[in-house]
């Protein structure tokens, strides 16, 4: 009986072993599956940046020595504001919301979404500065950045609302939940403007190609209403951070009873 025992304490004393230097367990699995969402995310979106950004400088310095474009040139410049601010709110994007992502590991939608996305922003840039390159007519290289503009807007129309697909099906603290709610409804609102906006855009490219060449006024019209949008969603994602920052700093004792054991839905206003 005393050898059974000792048997049976040596069987639990090996399964019970350590994980031998650089082993990879379920604990570490667990860590990694805790942020592995996010930092997809971050990633991501620091790499599609920094290409965008260093497309925009050559953009940039096409149209500084470019002589050819006229009464263009005052245009292309405000497009090229528009697609800069346009990478800017895209990037706001995942670095304010992706805090709150639940863990989940990232499926093909989330690899592809800000593929696209930055694929989008790189033609805008790219479009603006092909006359210098390729001397296109000013009037195909409005319709194509009124296309790529558009593919733009609906792309992070898209993934806006896929980040709040996975935000509503994650699970929170109690004391989280308006903060949670408040920010998937101002993430609604922005999947609306960034639709309205994206097709808004088609329409102005589709009349670009249809030999109906706006006037300039229509394209500096259509151009102001993109950027006032734009700037809106970027102060929106500015709230959304200063709120969320101020529920995470909130250190107060209230609504400590552990978990809701719900999933967020976004709030209807």
């Amino acid at each position: 009986m005393m050898r059974i025992k000792g048997r049976s304490r040596r069987h639990r004393v090996a399964g019970q072993r350590r994980a031998r230097p650089g082993e990879l367990t379920r604990e570490s699995l667990r860590q990694r599956y805790d942020t592995y969402l996010i930092d997809h995310y971050l990633s991501v979106g620091v790499t599609v940046v920094s290409v965008t950004l260093a497309v925009a400088g050559i953009d940039a310095a096409a149209l500084l020595t470019s002589s050819a474009l006229g009464r263009y040139q005052l245009l292309f410049w405000v497009l090229w504001g528009a697609s800069l601010l346009g990478a800017a709110v895209a990037y706001a994007g995942p670095m304010t919301g992706a805090i709150i992502l639940p863990p989940r590991i990232p499926g093909a939608v989330d690899l592809v979404v800000p593929l696209l996305l930055g694929v989008s922003e790189f033609v805008m840039f790219s479009v603006l500065g092909s006359q210098a390159i390729w001397h296109v007519s000013a009037s195909t290289i409005l319709a194509g950045w009124w296309f790529a503009f558009a593919a733009f807007d609906l792309i992070a129309a898209g993934g806006t609302a896929r980040a709040i697909q996975i935000i509503s099906g994650g699970r929170y603290e109690a004391r989280l939940d308006q903060a949670v709610r408040d920010y998937l409804a101002v993430m609604g609102r922005d999947v609306f403007a960034a639709s309205f906006t994206g097709c808004i855009a088609l329409t102005v490219g589709v009349l670009h190609v249809a030999g109906d060449t706006l006037s300039l006024i229509w394209n500096y019209a259509v151009a102001g209403v993109a950027v006032v949008l734009l700037i809106s969603g970027f102060i929106s994602q500015r709230y959304s951070a200063r709120n969320l920052h101020g529920v995470i700093a909130d250190s107060s004792p209230r609504s400590r009873s552990g978990r809701s054991g719900r999933p967020v839905r976004a709030s209807r206003r």
